[in-house]
């Protein structure tokens, strides 16, 4: 017996159900470039340096799957070593301080894919907003570029305690990087899910009903 036979539906409830599972099946969307600074011939460093980077999200969408890459003078993937913080405001701590109590503490990353800096999905990046990146432990190399005008470098200025991160020009320098994550949909996943369930229900206390009359009607 077909599922439309056991439960038999107006055509319009029909259309709301297999809307609903359409919902649901629908696979995560691949991950795009958000914003990135490379450039063939980039100069660097290969000194440890403990480097961030402020990023303008543009004006429309939002994005989660985030991962976020330095890079070298090649276009290959940096050692990209320890944890990157993803903050809303500038830091300017010493080093070792960056935890989640620093100010404007958004996540830290929850590991590497493909060695790359990821984040949990629960973290969403919104339009038109400034973020900033910064590692915990020293990168080497670490390559620069003048390519990213929606943004700026920022480095440790020494190992030294009670020394703290500043921004390295105000002319446009930029650490070689990618940030990339998925679109994010309006519609959380567990609200498509619940929307199945809440169809599927309807459709079994309309089917219930309808057999109810017809056992009255004899």
């Amino acid at each position: 017996m077909g599922f439309e036979t056991a439960f038999p539906m107006h055509s319009s409830l029909k259309t709301v159900f297999l809307a609903a599972m359409l919902t649901t099946s629908l696979p995560a969307g691949a991950q795009i470039v958000i914003a990135t600074s490379y450039v063939t011939g980039a100069a660097g460093w290969g000194t440890d340096t403990f480097v961030g980077q402020s990023i303008t999200t543009p004006q429309d969408g939002s994005w989660n799957n985030i991962s976020f890459t330095l890079l070298l003078s090649s276009g290959a993937k940096a050692p990209n070593v320890g944890d990157l913080y993803l903050l809303d405001q500038a830091f300017a701590g010493p080093v070792g301080t960056l935890s989640d109590s620093a100010p404007g503490y958004i996540a830290k990353s929850s590991g590497k894919t493909n060695g790359s800096w990821s984040f949990d999905n629960s973290v969403v990046l919104n339009p038109a907003s400034t973020y900033y990146f910064y590692t915990q432990s020293p990168q080497n190399p670490f390559y620069y570029s003048y390519s990213y005008a929606d943004g700026t470098a920022y480095k440790l200025f020494s190992n030294t305690a009670g020394s703290g991160y500043y921004q390295i020009q105000t002319d446009g320098m930029d650490t070689l990087f990618t940030l990339e994550g998925s679109a994010h949909s309006v519609v959380p996943e567990h609200a498509s899910s619940s929307l199945l369930v809440a169809v599927t229900s309807l459709a079994i206390t309309i089917f219930l009903v309808r057999r109810r009359n017809r056992s009255a009607a004899r």
